[in-house]
């Protein structure tokens, strides 16, 4: 079945395992993928696909995985603009030949930053001239630079770090709470207050920015991250007075 992921969005993927016959994995945006396995069920088929049209540093990366098929299959291709990473990867005996990355141009597209953008870096892969190691070439220059927090703009999904405030913003209907990084929300979190008001929690998971229901008028808030949990207190206030579960990474 195939998988497609939202433009310009980006993706982490560790130890999925994704199969299906064509294009059985369709990310449009960034991705990064790592222990992972991909089984091409679709014969000659082109398996994998990717494409990346909001910025030029849109990209696959398929890091430390398996690529394989019950029979003899093509490794991809591509419409419009793409840049694909393969690193340490294990491909199959059965990728044919002339089972490369192809361009099939799509109608009435212009490229924007180019073709064959298509790099390799020690995979364990059948010797052909077209999976020969050319990752220099990348804006990587080295397989060490290839990581997950060098692939996903403003997003380290595998960092160990707690996610930090960066700045806390309040209007008379809400209070915006920006970290350094994006964050998922688990459960119906709230800020409450010594006074006992409430700013309940309204959107943004997924995001780098929470957005809660207002508090009391004209009390400035404070927000810090402290152990794993958000403690928010007005400027009025000498101590910490409110917390809230911290959101934990996507």
């Amino acid at each position: 079945r195939r998988w497609k992921l939202a433009d310009g969005a980006a993706y982490y993927l560790n130890n999925v395992y994704v199969s299906g016959t064509y294009h059985i994995m369709v990310p449009r945006g960034t991705t990064y993928a790592v222990n992972s396995r991909f089984r091409c069920l679709g014969g000659t088929k082109n398996c994998l696909f990717n494409e990346g049209l909001t910025r030029e540093s849109d990209k696959l990366v398929i890091r430390n995985s398996m690529i394989d098929g019950p029979e003899p299959f093509g490794l991809g291709s591509y419409f419009r603009d793409a840049a694909w990473y393969f690193v340490e990867d294990r491909i199959s005996e059965r990728l044919l030949p002339s089972g490369q990355i192809w361009r099939e141009p799509a109608k009435d597209y212009q490229m924007k930053w180019g073709e064959g953008r298509i790099y390799f870096a020690d995979n364990k892969a059948p010797r052909y001239s077209w999976l020969k190691n050319n990752l220099e070439q990348s804006p990587a220059r080295t397989k060490t630079t290839v990581t997950a927090e060098w692939t996903l703009p403003n997003w380290n999904p595998e960092s160990t770090s707690a996610p930090q405030v960066v700045k806390v913003e309040q209007t008379s209907d809400r209070v915006l709470v920006k970290f350094n990084e994006s964050v998922t929300v688990h459960g119906v979190p709230a800020l409450t207050f010594a006074s006992g008001a409430k700013a309940g929690y309204r959107r943004g998971s997924g995001s780098d920015t929470l957005e809660f229901e207002t508090v009391a008028a004209g009390k400035p808030v404070t927000i810090e991250l402290r152990g794993g949990e958000i403690f928010a207190s007005s400027a009025s206030l000498r101590r910490r007075n409110a917390e809230l579960k911290l959101p934990s990474r996507r």
